[in-house]
């Protein structure tokens, strides 16, 4: 879906991007991370060209957006900001509706994915559509941001710190609600987060930065194996690098034969987060289920050798 190559931005002499090369493949999810100042947001703003490079190239779906007028290559990606830029003197319909009329969409056309989308984000339409941002929670507004960006179904979602204002409960199910939008939509998302966790849970690839270069890119489990540098350790938590990885895998990978009493675990809940569902409770094995079926159990014991040793 995109290609960088060697680029290179500059603010007044002062280099913030230096060499950087990298792929993103469709359908992905990559998240940029690294320390304030570290280019990241820059990064990403250079792929819609909200900031062009100072050098190199960048190709999305092998057109090079130098070659595209700003604001149509704009129109053409979907792009999330942490405070939502949501138009305040305009309905939750004539915030999602902004793209689809720029790009000349007919009314009933409009109409039909304004609803397709509030109903995608749980967010009744006829609630929802008359209300203003300021009618709206955190959350809610948070949602109507990201089906706005969705409107006119582009391939590439930009997102730049899109939950750092939400509280804990509220970002996990925006967190969600991103996970099954994508699966549903095969959209190519790009992410900066400076919350490594987040990172982790949702991210297929992983991009460290540090100085305005990447200094790791690979899949999550690559570089929590193998960070290759003490500060790539420290960004993704060397000390807690056994229970992240543990977060990579699912109940479903320590499932065994059996049967249990007491509240089940789904089989694609994360790892780590079970065994912290079985301390808590107290209890030293869970039946297991499928889309509300029963298959097995999962240990505390087994869980907890995961942790310690991620490859068995």
């Amino acid at each position: 879906m995109i290609e960088i190559r060697n680029v290179g931005k500059s603010f007044n002499g002062v280099p913030v991007l230096q060499g950087i090369n990298l792929e993103i493949p469709t359908g992905s999810l990559t998240a940029i991370v690294g320390t304030s100042g570290s280019g990241k947001t820059t990064l990403l703003r250079t792929i819609n060209r909200m900031i062009d490079a100072t050098e190199g190239t960048i190709r999305i779906d092998g057109v090079d957006n130098r070659t595209l007028v700003g604001h149509e290559l704009r129109r053409r990606i979907g792009y999330v900001i942490q405070n939502h830029g949501l138009f305040p003197h305009r309905t939750v319909f004539q915030n999602i509706a902004t793209v689809p009329g720029l790009l000349g969409w007919a009314r009933q056309r409009i109409s039909e994915r304004v609803d397709e989308l509030l109903d995608l984000f749980s967010l009744a339409p006829a609630r929802y559509r008359p209300r203003y941002p300021s009618e709206l929670s955190g959350g809610e507004q948070q949602r109507v941001g990201v089906a706005r960006a969705l409107a006119a179904e582009p391939k590439l979602l930009l997102m730049d710190e899109p939950f750092g204002a939400l509280d804990p409960i509220i970002r996990a199910k925006a967190q969600d609600d991103l996970m099954a939008v994508r699966a549903r939509l095969g959209t190519t998302v790009v992410m900066v987060t400076h919350d490594m966790s987040e990172a982790l849970r949702l991210a297929d690839r992983l991009v460290v930065m540090g100085e305005g270069r990447i200094l790791r890119a690979g899949s999550p489990a690559d570089i929590l194996s193998d960070p290759g540098s003490a500060f790539v350790a420290a960004m993704v938590g060397a000390d807690e690098r056994s229970f992240r990885l543990l977060s990579l895998r699912r109940v479903g990978d320590a499932l065994e034969p059996g049967t249990a009493q007491g509240e089940p675990l789904d089989a694609n809940m994360d790892a780590r987060a079970a065994l912290g569902a079985l301390l808590w409770s107290g209890r030293p094995v869970a039946p297991v289920t499928v889309e509300g079926r029963t298959v097995g159990i999962v240990r505390s014991e087994r869980l907890a050798a995961l942790a310690r040793n991620p490859n068995a």
